[in-house]
């Protein structure tokens, strides 16, 4: 019963193409490898971090807060388009469910109009 067993795992490994044979013997020769990111030393690593980080706080935080402040301070007229609105753009398959079922949610214009109709 052992011959069959032996005979049975011979034939496997025969039965293994070239390429996986291959795999598995060179994987088992080499040992396991460290990998170097960038082939740089740890300290060379370390002053790059550095490096970066000084940029994010010496230009990265900088840069935002004073776009966000002149986006408070100065104030951009913003013009609503009145043209209608093309048919496509509407489309309902059904009403929604709220009280004006053919507004959108947040189509004030429509929610107004439909009130008044209502009142």
């Amino acid at each position: 019963v052992n011959q069959d067993v032996g005979i049975g795992i011979h034939q496997q490994k025969m039965n293994m193409s070239f390429f996986a044979r291959r795999a598995l013997v060179q994987s088992a020769r080499q040992a396991p490898q460290r990998r170097a990111f960038g082939a740089h030393s740890a300290e060379a690593a370390a002053d790059e971090m550095n490096k970066w980080k000084k940029i994010f706080f010496m230009v990265g935080i900088p840069v935002c807060v004073i776009k966000g402040g002149s986006d408070l301070v100065m104030h951009h007229e913003h013009h609503e388009d009145d043209s209608p609105k093309p048919d496509y753009m509407k489309i309902r398959n059904k009403e929604y469910s709220w009280e004006c079922g053919d507004c959108a949610y947040f189509d004030m214009k429509c929610w107004k109009a439909c009130r008044a109709e209502k009142a």
